[in-house]
């Protein structure tokens, strides 16, 4: 993979060396996971003494330990799985030594938040700033738990899976077109609009990240009813009146959660 911007010698020594530091090895990959939650904002409000209320983020936000399952997949298939963070409100409770909770270690730096986040394998965002890092260095993305649709990734490599919306009272699910109608920034408006934000589950999560990983190392194939749903779905997007505000290409490798359509087909109208 090519970069806009290489690491020096020294640099990369740095980086090996913290690797190392906490048992991984230079040749051993690693996932870099970064999952969003309101602390950081929370904690900026405090350093700068503000009194800006950041609670319209809310909606992005998920609870780290429904992550724990494809934590343990990802370990099994010989990964070292990297959390990453600035603030965070709390530890992830799955452990295991190939877990590393960098975000709550006091040996985290600026530094390290780039090469890392440049340096993994692949990385499983909730969609927040560091992930521009992996943009820059080509390293391929998941994206999970994320809203609104209308901003998934469609220029660069990677798969994206969001929060499912519902119709408050019904449980009924948003149709991909509704979803695109109803593209809130604002936990508020989407009560407003009586639609429920339901977190995607553990399992789905782990669904999501293993694709991923087998599209990558070779061992997925795609059936022709999967590369028919991805067409549906792709075809949705690009006819919504919204899409050339967010999108002027599609990459090739740019697509939703193949697990998910393979589960809800009717949700592509």
């Amino acid at each position: 993979k090519s970069s806009y911007v290489n690491f020096d010698k020294s640099e990369n020594k740095m980086g090996f060396d913290y690797l190392r530091k906490h048992g991984i090895n230079q040749g051993d990959k690693f996932v870099c996971l970064l999952v969003r939650d309101s602390a950081y904002l929370e904690s900026f409000s405090s350093n700068y003494l503000t009194d800006k209320d950041w609670s319209y983020h809310d909606y992005r936000d998920s609870d780290i330990d429904t992550y724990s399952l494809m934590v343990d997949e990802l370990i099994k298939r010989g990964y070292w799985v990297i959390r990453m963070g600035k603030v965070v409100k709390k530890k992830m409770a799955y452990a295991n030594h190939k877990m590393i909770d960098y975000a709550c270690l006091d040996d985290k730096s600026d530094f390290l938040d780039i090469w890392l986040m440049a340096n993994c394998f692949f990385c499983v965002t909730t969609g927040t700033g560091l992930d521009k890092v992996c943009q820059a260095y080509r390293v391929p993305q998941v994206f999970v738990n994320l809203l609104p649709l209308i901003h998934m990734q469609s220029y660069d490599h990677g798969i994206t899976a969001t929060k499912k919306l519902c119709w408050k009272g019904t449980n009924k699910l948003l149709t991909l077109n509704e979803c695109f109608d109803n593209s809130y920034q604002g936990s508020q408006q989407y009560y407003e609009h009586s639609i429920d934000i339901v977190d995607m589950s553990n399992i789905e999560i782990k669904n999501v990240v293993i694709e991923m990983e087998e599209r990558l190392t070779g061992k997925w194939v795609d059936t022709e009813r999967d590369k028919s749903l991805q067409a549906e779905f792709k075809k949705v997007l690009k006819k919504h009146k919204d899409y050339t505000k967010y999108h002027n290409c599609m990459h090739p490798e740019a697509r939703y959660s193949t697990s998910f359509l393979q589960q809800s087909p009717d949700w592509i109208r």
